[in-house]
């Protein structure tokens, strides 16, 4: 044993050695561009943080511009080649047919405003229902300290996972000769044991080192600077969440403040804890899409007339949500609350009792009734869930009716002739709706 111990060692004091090396070399290429990421744009190093708060504010600031801009073109241009058959060079045979006018669509919010003539600098009017809550951003007179402490928590945890994850995976031969699985390509087991350089402190140091250096940046050098975007809390139910979440004046619980933020976007979102559809479901997470072609010429009017002296429309809705998990398989009396079906369950009679969309994430809260649909797993309601999905739904907004009769489409569709309906109930409209 003293032999192979000393056989080892001047192995081991290589390695770290050349870890070191290496790592020096990586950082002379990457810290330069995480520290510009970090101070922003056009910042001197150790200089005051930036103005507009950082370059991941910055690039938020501009999605939340534009994407409304982007999904107006898109539903345009998608129109625009489904009637058009031919080159762009010619003349379709549906603009021959229809008064030499293309087809066209328009996206609108459910509050009757196309979704690219919205007031996108108001928080609270804006498509995207989000907060920037940067303390020098164009959203700091709304925002609160609340948000500004959700946002740093989301932003800790985030920063946290991604360190694990790579002195995981960095930092392997050093440690204590236990097996470790790879999270991304190559899915690899590194053997650990002998080829381990395990009698190395150099992982321990190194977890506390960079630990610390994380706090550092997160809490000193950068406070409020390159804090993301958060979901904004449906009726005003976040204020004051954070000021209860201080064990003492100034300092913040992530772990309640983020409990507190998941129960109350759930509460007031999830249609299961409201007997109605909820307003902000209605309002920030429905759209409804409408197709213009214009009358068709008549070509044979000796025998039949257009009635109608409108043009023709098609219209469908569509939500855009975080889906409640799904049910698999589970075995009866296991301690695991939720998990995949593996081979051996899928071919097995087993209860569907615990729901699991994928491992994350997801919550567990007490409070919520077992039954009868297990409510007490809840989707997690915020921008960094993976889980968001959009899908078509039968068109039974209330804003229907008035989105068809808008004037506001000959701003899209020039000379558009829209119906009147004179007057006709959403229910009443519902009524023979076919969408």
């Amino acid at each position: 044993m003293g032999s192979a111990i000393q056989q080892k060692v001047p192995l081991e004091k290589d390695v770290v050695k050349y870890f070191l090396q290496t790592t020096e070399l990586q950082s002379a290429l990457v810290l330069p561009v995480l520290e510009s990421i970090l101070r922003g744009p056009n910042m001197p190093p150790g200089g005051n943080p930036d103005p507009q708060g950082g370059v991941i504010p910055r690039f938020q600031r501009a999605v939340v511009l534009t994407t409304p801009h982007a999904a107006q073109t898109v539903a345009s241009e998608i129109a625009r080649l489904h009637g058009n058959m031919a080159t762009d060079g010619k003349a379709s045979g549906f603009e021959k047919m229809h008064r030499n006018q293309k087809l066209m669509a328009i996206l609108w919010k459910t509050d009757g405003t196309p979704v690219s003539l919205g007031n996108e600098g108001d928080p609270f009017q804006r498509t995207m229902p989000v907060f920037d809550p940067s303390p020098t951003g164009p959203d700091a007179s709304a925002s609160t300290v609340d948000y500004l402490e959700l946002a740093r928590c989301q932003r800790r945890s985030w920063a946290q996972h991604t360190l694990n994850l790579w002195t995981q995976y960095l930092m392997d031969p050093f440690w204590r000769g236990i097996p470790f699985r790879y999270n991304f390509p190559p899915y690899n087991i590194t053997p650990g044991g002998a080829p381990a350089a395990k009698a190395s402190a150099l992982y321990w140091v190194w977890t506390v080192y960079t630990c610390a250096h994380l706090n550092r940046l997160l809490n000193v050098e950068y406070y409020g600077t390159n804090v993301p975007h958060v979901y904004r809390v449906p009726n005003n139910a976040f204020a004051g969440a954070a000021q209860a979440c201080q064990p003492q004046p100034g300092q913040y619980d992530c772990n309640c403040i983020n409990r507190a933020y998941r129960i109350l976007m759930y509460q007031n979102l999830d249609p299961l804890q409201n007997a109605p559809q909820p307003l902000p479901l209605e309002r920030d997470h429905m759209f409804v899409g409408v197709a213009y072609a214009p009358a068709m010429r008549q070509t044979s009017t000796n025998f039949f007339r257009y009635p109608l002296n409108v043009d023709s429309m098609a219209y469908a809705q569509a939500s855009v949500f975080v889906p409640r998990a799904r049910y698999v398989r589970n075995v009866p009396g296991s301690d695991v609350p939720w998990l995949f079906p593996t081979r051996r369950e899928q071919t097995t009679r087993q209860l569907l009792y615990a729901n699991a969309y994928d491992n994350w994430p997801q919550d567990w809260e007490q409070q919520a009734p077992p039954q009868p649909l297990n409510l007490q797993w809840i989707p997690v309601w915020h921008l960094g869930n993976q889980n968001w999905m959009a899908q078509l739904v039968p068109a039974t907004s209330n804003s229907v009716p008035a989105i068809l009769q808008n004037s506001l489409a000959q701003q899209f569709v020039p000379n558009v002739r829209t119906p009147n309906f004179g007057g006709l109930t959403p229910v009443d409209f519902r009524r023979i709706n076919t969408h």
